[in-house]
């Protein structure tokens, strides 16, 4: 699968997630709980009005982007605009945002899925 990892249980990857539950205060999870709730909200706002789009969903900052169309050339599109994303199945786009996330970034990440669904190809792939 796209999450797992050839790596992810080396020594020096369990330092780093020692150092970052050592972060993880009710006062930092507080924080990342409103810049999800904020991030879900700006993605509803501006990609539910395309045709294409059937949901947008998630956990946290775990979120998926339900739709119409086979996500693979968003996907490209995306990553064309600067915007790693992932597909969960053939039809969900994924996005794991990094619990650090600034407002900036998440107005980025907005952005640039917007440019990538209003690209030509994206119209001609819905599959209703």
């Amino acid at each position: 699968g796209k999450h797992g990892s050839t790596f992810g249980g080396n020594p020096v990857a369990l330092a780093a997630a020692q150092v970052v539950l050592r972060e993880m205060t009710p006062t930092f999870l507080h924080g990342v709980q409103e810049k999800s709730i904020i991030l879900r909200e700006k993605l509803m706002e501006t990609l539910e009005p395309f045709d294409e789009v059937i949901e947008i969903r998630g956990l946290g900052m775990m979120l998926g982007i339900e739709m119409y169309a086979d996500v693979s050339t968003i996907i490209q599109k995306s990553i064309d605009y600067g915007l790693l994303v992932l597909s969960a199945g053939k039809n969900v786009i994924r996005l794991l945002p990094p619990l650090t996330i600034t407002y900036e970034e998440m107005d980025l990440i907005v952005q640039r899925l917007q440019k990538s669904l209003q690209h030509e190809d994206i119209a001609k792939r819905v599959i209703r």
